[in-house]
């Protein structure tokens, strides 16, 4: 018999041991009439993951009288909503789709520069406009400007590094790489230039005075490198007598007024065939129309030669052709149209007409004859951030065409490529022209 004094101590050490052995897995379902204890919650920042970016974001602020605006990001998607919070990288905005997040390393952004009525100049971040406010994020702060107290304004689309994109840029939305243009080849847009302004092209020379008028010289006219072969002072004036811009719209009006001293009038007609000289006195365009019924001209770099289409060879021996010269004065009004793209740039729509009057109609007394006149109708669009296509049809009786022969119709079309921010060289069909075009 084992004394029962000496079990005892051995039972404790048994109990013990085993109790140690057990002890990780009590309270971990081995007692099912234990419940688990509770896990305690830890709320980790909310992400900023959505449909529309990613970034790594800090707390959510929230803001108190939002602004309600629209968001463009880079691939295209546009949202308008009320900011409801803003954080470091990112803001929440309360849309009719519900609440979303948007980062701001996806979003466009538009830089504005205006000027008021007053003479002020604004520059900063669009952040909203309406009907009669542009809100602004200036050095000064958020300032709400009324659209009735500005005078003319420009926007230039940002990427979310504050670039401007067109240009070196290749993707994403862009904006005028090219400016919108002040001509469509020969015929005038109702864009002017900013104050200041200086454009060189190889025929002229124009000056912004104020951003609504612009005055311009064609310097080969000047210089006397014409057909008259004498120099012809002369002037366009040209001034935007209305402008209704938005960030997806510009609808403009525009009047012009154009000054020859010198150029071609039209022609006088002899024709002593019949025995006895008669004049005629003929528009300008006669020398492609009325002159090549009675002769060829065969151009080539090492001058002109005529041969006779009379039956009679001696008839075009009495036929002689002088062409007048002296002033000229042209009136137009054109209007311009310019649509912000879904994919970038613009498109520009143009329509417009001029009459005008000039010495051989006055002395002749044949303005409701000859009075000259013309209408066009036109259109440039931005291909990519580097090129526009351009295109224009017109109807003029003097104005004489190079694809068909004929004087009146015509159309004409062209690309405009950005060489530089600010150098551009445009190619078009009527006449064949390469042309350069220096905005500074």
């Amino acid at each position: 018999m084992t004394d029962p004094t000496t079990r005892e101590p051995a039972l404790t050490t048994a109990l013990i041991t085993i109790t140690l052995f057990l002890a990780p897995s009590i309270g971990h379902g081995q007692d099912p009439t234990r419940r688990p204890p509770m896990p305690t919650r830890v709320d980790s920042p909310p992400a900023s993951a959505s449909a529309y970016g990613k970034t790594v974001d800090g707390p959510m602020r929230p803001v108190k009288d939002g602004i309600t605006r629209t968001f463009r990001m880079v691939d295209g998607t546009s949202v308008t909503g009320k900011i409801t919070g803003e954080s470091t990288a990112s803001y929440q905005v309360q849309t009719s789709m519900g609440r979303v997040r948007i980062a701001k390393n996806r979003l466009l952004q538009t830089r504005i520069r205006l000027k008021t009525t007053d003479g002020n100049t604004v520059t900063g971040l669009l952040l909203h406009q309406t009907k009669t406010h542009f809100f602004i994020r200036s050095a000064m702060g958020r300032l709400d400007v009324l659209k009735s107290q500005v005078r003319a304004f420009d926007t230039t689309t940002l990427d979310p590094t504050g670039r401007p994109i067109g240009g070196d840029q290749a993707s994403g939305k862009f904006s005028h790489a090219i400016e919108p243009p002040v001509d469509l080849f020969f015929d005038p847009t109702a864009y002017t230039f900013n104050a200041g302004d200086r454009y060189i092209s190889g025929l002229s020379f124009a000056y912004g005075f104020t951003d609504w008028m612009l005055a311009s010289i064609n310097v080969v006219q000047l210089l006397g490198l014409n057909t008259a072969g004498s120099a012809n002072p002369n002037i366009e004036l040209k001034f935007n007598i209305f402008a209704n811009r938005t960030a997806e719209r510009d609808v403009l009006t525009t009047v012009g007024l154009r000054l020859n001293y010198k150029t071609l009038n039209g022609w006088t007609r002899t024709d002593s065939r019949s025995g006895t000289t008669t004049k005629t006195t003929l528009r300008p365009g006669a020398e492609h129309s009325d002159m090549e019924f009675y002769s060829d001209t065969l151009t080539s770099f090492f001058g002109s030669t005529k041969r006779c289409n009379l039956p009679d060879p001696s008839d075009c021996s009495k036929l002689n052709y002088k062409p007048e010269f002296g002033w000229q004065t042209q009136l137009y009004l054109v209007q311009t149209v310019s649509l912000a793209q879904r994919t970038g740039g613009r498109l520009g729509l143009t329509a417009g007409g001029q009459v005008g009057t000039n010495q051989l109609v006055v002395q002749e007394n044949k303005v409701t004859e000859q009075l000259p006149w013309r209408i066009w109708a036109g259109m440039d669009m931005d291909l990519t951030p580097r090129v526009k296509l351009m295109l224009v049809a017109w109807y003029d009786p003097d104005a004489y065409n190079y694809l068909t022969g004929d004087t009146g119709a015509g159309a004409d079309v062209g690309f405009m490529f950005a060489a530089t921010r600010t150098f551009r060289l445009q190619l078009h069909i009527q006449p064949l022209i390469l042309g350069f075009f220096w905005r500074f």
